[in-house]
């Protein structure tokens, strides 16, 4: 789910966003448009976004004071400045803003920028997955594992075996259940009883899966084989 706020004084400029991001047919955008710098830093608390267009010149707090408040809070966001002045982008890009659009902006130049925002988000939100820890509870103690450690994970009966470079841990649990947690833009099932962290493949070679430090291999089966093939080429 990509967050967007846009936020200008004119409504007109609002909805041009809007319909900028509607043109570009993306699923699982929500967008909410405000027509203040006060309105948006009063209700930022109540939802985060993972994007903001941001006008700079405003009525009341303008874009620049607004973005200072924003960054006190959230310094992942990305920002996006909206101006008709080239002469703001040195104090944009002091508040570590993405880009900066000139009015009056085109649909050409939008896109471009957003793939752009598109590719920013991946790589934060990798950057997140990475840090993030799955805890376990073992017979003997509680683990805490990096997603970043774990080779792939492997379904013997009722537990699950997480393999890492140097290690193997077994726990009881669901390796389905388990897959619904972690980020599946990570962790891939290639087997009924096996699933791979992608960024640890080597390669694929016709039915089992290789790693880059490890010699374990995995087996790949024939209903995942089509799946894992065209996931493994897109990552």
């Amino acid at each position: 789910m990509i967050r967007i706020a846009v936020c200008d004084d004119e409504q007109i400029q609002n909805d041009l966003i809007i319909n900028f991001i509607e043109s570009m047919n993306l699923s699982e955008v929500i967008c909410k448009c405000f027509t203040s710098g006060e309105e948006l830093c009063d209700k930022y608390g109540e939802s985060k976004f993972d994007v903001i267009f941001l006008d700079i010149v405003m009525k009341g707090l303008n874009g620049i004071e607004v973005g200072k408040r924003i960054r006190e809070i959230d310094d992942r966001v990305i920002l996006v400045y909206l101006t008709g002045f080239a002469d703001f982008a040195l104090e944009a890009f002091e508040l570590n803003s993405f880009h900066y659009l000139i009015k009056p902006i085109t649909k050409n130049s939008f896109n471009n920028l957003f793939e752009k925002i598109l590719v920013r988000l991946e790589e934060i939100r990798a950057l997140e997955n990475k840090n993030k820890v799955l805890s376990f509870k073992t017979k003997d103690c509680i683990f805490q594992v990096r997603y970043e450690e774990i080779y792939y994970l492997e379904k013997n009966g009722r537990k699950i075996i997480l393999y890492t470079e140097d290690n193997a841990y077994d726990f009881y649990g669901s390796l389905k259940k388990l897959l619904l947690e972690l980020p599946q833009d990570i962790f891939l099932q290639c087997h009924q009883g096996y699933a791979v962290n992608m960024t640890k493949v080597r390669e694929m070679e016709v039915d089992e899966i290789q790693f880059i430090k490890i010699k374990n291999k995995v087996p790949v089966s024939r209903r995942y084989k089509c799946k894992v093939t065209d996931r493994l080429k897109t990552y």
